[in-house]
């Protein structure tokens, strides 16, 4: 809820126009590219109270978090999800508490969807990010999708991995990643795949 990411984002934005311009003035076609990141298996680097949180409650919250994390750890996923589900209910700004909600869901079978859900809010609500976040990914397709733009091609890679990946919950994880961002050769290769159909 910083201020500043939105100064972010349209910083961002600005060099993307530019880049399409310098593109265009050279007569080069664009081929643009969202950012995929491993949002299955790759927790937040750092995860933050929401501003407000009284010290009970959040006494209350690290009480569940830390018993949600050993129940995870036992194999009791259902019991798991309910203690991060508390957290939740007390805090919702938080990054790990969605992390291991969604990990909780996908394990169990439960809920694809808002198993996907937690794990997208998990990156995007992360106060360190290593990771791109929705946010810049929209300005890409947001500058990118205009069909008038004739001599550009959106390489839709966080689309695509997520299409490509294996199970109910159709995000990418550690078939596609080492660790946060970097590629496997199954990564890459399908990144290759999504680069190939736009070039």
């Amino acid at each position: 809820d910083d201020p500043r990411l939105q100064v972010t984002y349209d910083h961002f934005r600005r060099n993307y126009r530019d880049i399409y311009r310098a593109a265009a003035d050279a007569g080069a076609v664009l081929v643009p590219c969202t950012v995929a990141v491993n949002l299955r298996d790759n927790p937040p680097f750092a995860s933050a109270h929401r501003a407000g949180l009284s010290p009970e409650a959040a006494g209350f919250f690290d009480t569940d978090f830390q018993r949600g994390l050993s129940l995870l750890g036992d194999g009791r996923v259902t019991d798991a999800a309910a203690a991060f589900e508390r957290c939740l209910n007390r805090d919702k700004s938080h990054a790990d508490a969605h992390f291991y909600y969604a990990k909780c869901l996908e394990l169990a079978g439960l809920s694809p969807v808002a198993a996907g859900d937690h794990f997208l809010k998990a990156r995007d609500l992360g106060p360190l990010r290593f990771r791109t976040d929705s946010g810049l990914n929209a300005v890409v397709r947001e500058l990118f999708s205009d069909p008038n733009l004739g001599r550009c091609r959106l390489a839709d890679v966080e689309s695509g991995l997520s299409e490509a990946a294996p199970g109910p919950v159709k995000l990418p994880g550690d078939e596609f990643f080492h660790e946060h961002v970097h590629f496997t050769f199954a990564g890459n290769y399908e990144v290759a795949k999504i680069l190939f159909a736009a070039i």
